[in-house]
């Protein structure tokens, strides 16, 4: 994930196979193709697992997009990351779901 974000981005496991990537000054459209990036550079590259050789692995990504940084509230924010991840999980994953902060419905799929 690390070769295919901005050098002052910041990735983090946020539980237990989730992580949480922060993408200061990026607009919607800029952040769906780096969550795209980052659903390609992960299926795309074999996994040798102790039993199993060349694995693949699959990522659901729900983006939460703030565009006014000035009251955003965190908690809402990852909230919705979170809600857009389970619509990814539930759509046939290696997706990626947006929602757009303080509009909370989703924006749409990629």
């Amino acid at each position: 994930m690390n070769s295919v974000v901005r050098p002052y981005d910041t990735i983090g496991r946020y539980g237990g196979e989730e992580f949480l990537v922060i993408l200061p000054e990026c607009q919607a459209r800029q952040a769906c193709q780096v969550a795209r990036r980052i659903v390609s550079a992960v299926s795309s590259s074999p996994y040798d697992l102790r039993q199993v050789k060349n694995a693949s692995m699959t990522v659901s990504v729900g983006l939460a997009v703030c565009s006014d940084p000035k009251n955003v509230n965190a908690e809402a924010l990852i909230g919705l990351a979170d809600q857009a991840l389970y619509r990814a999980k539930h759509s046939g994953r290696d997706r990626v779901e947006i929602s757009l902060w303080p509009l909370s419905g989703p924006e749409g799929a990629a």
